[in-house]
């Protein structure tokens, strides 16, 4: 029993009177009948580039029980272009060296039956360790350069998902706009 809090997607369409007859049915359907009492409507922002923005941005407005509804791009429906599908095969192709390099630079890896914590001094049996720091201080057991390297494909990874995200705001016009509602009630 606690704190719910509930994001919904609507068209565009619907109207403030249909999402608030919603959300008073389901708050009154579910829970102990206490929640959200009314909606506050956004219509005037720009609409968010994706779901996920519009979600924070609705999680960040102040008010217990507080309703909210803004519009966002919802790119769901849209064919990728040519350069999303590249993207999409190089964030695929550095996932796959990220966990291939990681397997192979694993502390389970190493020749040596035990292995030594640098920061630490202590010396652990590797095949007694769960994961890859050190149980006691946990310090990465891993080289700096191995380290280093993970990072770097990280980073990679990181740019390249924001490339992609980039294209596909590019073209709003594919786009269909839908509302995020935000809403909360209590079990």
């Amino acid at each position: 029993m606690g704190h719910v809090v509930i994001h919904r997607e609507f068209p565009a369409a619907t109207t403030a009177a249909e999402i608030r007859k919603f959300v008073d049915e389901y708050v009154a359907s579910h829970g102990d009948r206490y929640g959200t009492q009314d909606i506050s409507f956004k219509p005037g922002l720009e609409p968010f580039k994706n779901r996920d923005t519009a979600e924070e941005w609705c999680d960040r407005q102040s008010g217990f029980y507080a309703g909210v509804a803004v519009r966002f791009y919802d790119f769901s429906d849209c064919k990728p272009s040519r350069r999303m599908t590249q993207l999409q095969e190089r964030l695929e192709d550095n996932h796959k060296r990220y966990a291939e390099y990681e397997a192979q630079h694993s502390v389970k890896m190493l020749k040596a039956a035990y292995v030594g914590c640098s920061s630490c001094g202590s010396r652990l049996n590797k095949e007694k360790l769960r994961g890859e720091k050190c149980p006691l201080c946990g310090t990465d057991l891993r080289s700096q350069s191995t380290l280093d390297r993970l990072k770097a494909l990280r980073s990679k990874h990181l740019e390249i998902m924001s490339q992609l995200e980039d294209e596909r705001c590019k073209d709003k016009n594919k786009a269909t706009i839908k509302w995020l509602v935000k809403f909360e009630y209590h079990e």
